[in-house]
């Protein structure tokens, strides 16, 4: 990065919108760790109205100079940093566990969904991770779940809704 040509991110953004590239408008120079977390809770309150599927937002340094002061480590900027808004939920009904054996042998249930939108993707099925989830979250066939998306990708069962019980579970 040319640091003579530019000083900072925001003036590298602007660049590539000038150079015609596709660019949000979901950008901010931040200023104070108050305008930080309102700025999160603004994009988080409009996640499910953009254009496009948003797990949270990344900050970085502004200040050109400073990016390259900090440097990296491994594969990740020290100037950038990832927050992730809270996962998406659905409430959806159990209808079996299925049981899969990965290549090493290990068994995973497998929750068998009626299908239920979460975050833009229809989930059909959720991983139960192992049989101590099972028991923990006290899951019968035909309970009412809540089902979550780990980091937006993973769906897995997180919790029973013991009051939508009927006695058919």
């Amino acid at each position: 990065i040319d640091s003579n040509y530019f000083k900072t991110q925001w003036d590298l953004s602007q660049l590539f919108t000038e150079w015609g590239l596709m660019t949000h408008s979901l950008k901010k120079v931040l200023k104070t760790k108050q305008q930080l977390q309102n700025f999160f809770i603004e994009v988080e309150n409009q996640r499910d109205t953009l254009p496009f599927e948003i797990d949270g937002i990344v900050l970085k340094v502004n200040e050109i100079k400073f990016q390259r002061e900090l440097g990296f480590v491994a594969r990740s900027p020290r100037w950038a940093v990832a927050y992730k808004f809270k996962a998406q939920e659905g409430i959806t009904l159990l209808k079996d566990v299925h049981f899969q054996v990965g290549r090493t042998g290990v068994i995973t249930p497998v929750a068998v969904l009626e299908p239920v939108w979460i975050g833009g993707v229809e989930v059909k099925s959720a991983t139960l991770h192992n049989e101590e989830q099972i028991k923990s979250l006290g899951l019968k066939i035909l309970d009412t779940v809540v089902v979550k998306r780990a980091g937006d990708v993973i769906p897995n069962g997180q919790s029973v809704i013991t009051e939508k019980r009927t006695g058919k579970e």
